[in-house]
């Protein structure tokens, strides 16, 4: 059966469900994850890409300009964004059903899109979420087409796509990176040759030339404002202790001083749910509370003779990188435990482990610090039996796609196409969490991003065993 004839069974039925789920969330789905009930159609971050904000990529700031244009209202986004899930996900089961052969797996995959209260809770807000999980099911659709197929103009619509991801938001950068490794692999297999390549390479930069001269359109130059510089340095002070030099003593005492309590506590906890969730808001805390202190910006000042105001995310990035240099162990323990609680969804907890957090937040040191409260808001408990299962699954599938990974990377020519389109997966899917990992902490809004794949490779990775037994 041909892929459109597939997305007639499944657009209706998403479109149906996505309507009753909109007006009857909050009753239906407040007792499967806590806290998901708790939302607000505009996020702390929405003013930023409806003001289309210096730190913000252009696509999303466009697409909410454009739904205001048309509709006079911002009201109707979350409507929007649904619409634009329903088509991607239809069309990405409609063409996994074609690509594996097994009509059961597309329809649990559309289940599992379609019902999660987790996903759908982002598209009722103004956030680059729903987008972005939109334009990655988009993605795998078109590289699942291609695979059945054959026809390379499926492989330019997916460079199209990637690079439209990354003008959404920058943590999908690592989708070019796995689409040129899946291109490279083609060439490498003689499937395709040097134009499509080309095309697609030339797809890309036109799409990001687009975002960069929107921004250049809104703010009079081409480069986003990063914010690189502020997530690094949050992350580095964390294990900035006085025997780190910078070229800021000053201001890097204070720092010092401020996150004393958490650095030290840092120092006697294992690599764990535990740690990450005490940790994570503290990196938030470091990047947009203290940074905004007068106290520490006089000492930035004093330090620098006021230079630092010319580029202050870069002024950052140079401090968090002495940091890095002089502890580049302990930042290497960071970015793993950010990456395995992307993989093992650690901003979920059991009792038990909540009981650590507690007693650890209530200590007097910790208590006394102002960043205390931060941490104490961000809870998230889950069954403990339900919970280990989860992450013990992920941490199959975790493996699983490392080794899909490094067999696309190395021995392109062994795979077929469902293997090639699971080795796409796996590297974007890494690519992501290991750019997130080495910025920022690795919350569970960020992994619920990659949803589509992480599922992909569930379902396939539950068929194996049959088809193994087929073979002997």
């Amino acid at each position: 059966m041909h892929a459109r004839e597939q997305i007639k069974y499944f657009l209706p039925l998403a479109v149906v469900i996505n309507c009753l789920l909109y007006f009857t969330f909050p009753y239906l789905v407040s007792w499967v994850i806590p806290g998901t009930v708790n939302y607000d159609f505009m996020s702390p971050d929405s003013p930023g890409y409806i003001l289309f904000a210096p730190s913000r990529t252009a696509f999303y700031p466009a697409f909410l300009a454009a739904v205001n244009f048309v509709f006079k209202t911002y009201d109707v986004v979350p409507i929007i964004q649904l619409i634009i899930y329903s088509i991607a996900v239809s069309s990405l089961c409609a063409n996994v059903r074609l690509l594996f052969n097994k009509k059961i797996m597309s329809w649990l995959l559309f289940a599992a899109l379609i019902l999660n209260p987790a996903i759908f809770k982002f598209h009722l807000q103004v956030l680059t979420e729903s987008l972005s999980v939109s334009v990655l099911c988009g993605v795998l659709a078109v590289i699942a087409r291609y695979l059945c197929t054959g026809n390379p103009t499926n492989l330019v619509c997916a460079a199209i796509l990637v690079a439209t991801g990354a003008g959404i938001r920058p943590s999908n950068y690592p989708l070019i990176v796995a689409l040129v490794i899946l291109l490279i692999s083609l060439w490498r297999t003689r499937k395709i040759g040097v134009q499509t390549i080309a095309t697609s390479l030339l797809s890309i930069v036109s799409v990001l030339t687009v975002a960069a001269s929107l921004y250049y359109v809104k703010h009079g130059e081409f480069k986003t404002q990063s914010f690189l510089g502020h997530n690094l340095y949050g992350k580095a002070i964390m294990f900035a202790d006085e025997s780190v030099k910078t070229t800021s003593p000053q201001s890097a005492k204070m720092m010092r001083d401020l996150f004393k309590p958490i650095r030290e506590l840092n120092q006697t906890l294992s690599i764990s749910p535990v740690k990450f969730k005490i940790l994570a808001p503290a990196y938030d805390y470091s990047r947009y509370q203290a940074l905004s202190y007068p106290e520490h910006r006089k000492l930035l000042e004093l330090d620098t003779n006021g230079l630092y105001q010319t580029s202050e995310d870069n002024y950052l990035m140079s401090r968090a990188i002495e940091i890095i240099k002089a502890k580049p162990e302990v930042y290497a323990s960071d970015v793993l435990l950010n990456f395995s609680a992307l993989w093992c969804l650690w901003d979920l907890n059991t009792a038990t482990e909540q009981a650590k957090i507690s007693k650890i937040i209530n200590s007097p040191q910790i208590l006394a610090t102002p960043y205390a409260q931060a941490i104490i808001q961000n809870q998230h408990i889950i069954p403990s039996l339900l919970l280990t299962i989860v992450r013990y699954a992920m941490i199959m599938l975790m493996a699983y796609s490392l080794a899909q990974a490094f067999l696309i990377v190395f021995i392109p020519s062994r795979l077929n196409n469902t293997q090639l389109y699971i080795a796409f997966i796996s590297i974007a899917i890494n690519g992501t969490y290991l750019l997130i990992a080495l910025t920022q902490a690795g919350l569970m809004r960020y992994a619920i991003s990659m949803w589509p794949g992480i599922l992909i490779l569930g379902l396939n990775l539950l068929y194996i065993p049959s088809l193994l037994k087929r073979k002997s």
